[in-house]
């Protein structure tokens, strides 16, 4: 009983999920990945959620702001709502070629309903990304993972993500197949430097891969890493890091199609 008590202060003492912002008025976002060049479309399905809960007809802009593959921010951009509607953002509109092939950018709304605050709660942004590949027919989505960051009056960015005094590993709930291709993307939100490492495991006999992945992240940088020449027909990724939840975003590529999704 002692020990059990003992292991939920150390997982659980002061290591939420994500952090609170500085002040209840402040929006939150996630970090979401975008990719752009000859070969990648990223777009952002934008709404007015504020609007959902004032009933106010005016319209009302967001904050787009972009970073780098490094964590370092790009530029800022103020795009006019139209109430009540929906909008498309498309990255490639806001991201030049000197900026690199992907980063991270997040939305941030003008205010926070004062009936969300009245619940001691916060408007984050967590919608959906689409990523249009070799101009295929068809855009993977994928939504926002949890509260990432958050900014101040100031413009100061407060990172959210949950830190652990211990390294935690995290199953990704999925079954890879070599057959297949994958890029495994990481976002540290948090505000320490992380060492994230993957270790790959062999879906019938539990042995482990030979290479372990190993990545260093500085707070707000994202890295791709590449799954390829795997000697398991079938395989598991656990991954691990001084994070509450080191939970990536994966790549799927079979062939020309492509599918994004959590791990």
């Amino acid at each position: 009983m002692q020990n059990n008590l003992l292991n939920k202060i150390i997982w659980r003492y002061k290591q939420p999920l994500t952090a609170k912002p500085y002040t209840p008025e402040l929006t939150t976002s996630d970090l979401f990945i975008w990719r752009v060049s000859s070969n990648w479309k990223t777009y952002f399905e934008l709404l007015d959620v504020v609007s959902l809960f004032m009933n106010i007809e005016t319209s009302r802009t967001i904050t787009l702001i972009i970073f780098d593959a490094n964590g370092n921010l790009l530029r800022k951009r103020d795009i006019q709502l139209i109430a009540n509607k929906r909008c498309i953002v498309d990255l490639s509109d806001y991201v030049i070629d000197a900026d690199g092939q992907y980063g991270t950018f997040s939305i941030f709304h003008s205010e926070t309903p004062a009936k969300i605050q009245e619940l001691g709660s916060y408007l984050a942004e967590r919608g959906y990304v689409s990523y249009l590949h070799n101009n295929s027919p068809l855009r993977s989505y994928v939504h926002g993972n949890f509260d990432a960051v958050s900014i101040n009056a100031n413009g100061e960015i407060q990172y959210l993500g949950g830190k652990s005094f211990l390294k935690r590993e995290y199953r990704i709930q999925y079954q890879f197949e070599n057959n297949n291709q994958y890029e495994i993307v990481f976002v540290n939100p948090t505000e320490r430097i992380q060492c994230l490492n993957l270790k790959i495991i062999d879906s019938l006999t539990l042995s482990a891969d030979k290479n372990q992945i190993k990545r260093i992240l500085r707070p707000g940088q994202v890295v791709s890493v590449k799954v390829e020449n795997i000697e398991f027909e079938k395989f598991r990724i656990i991954t691990s890091a001084k994070m509450v939840m080191p939970r990536p975003i994966i790549f799927k590529f079979k062939n020309d199609s492509l599918d994004v999704f959590h791990g």
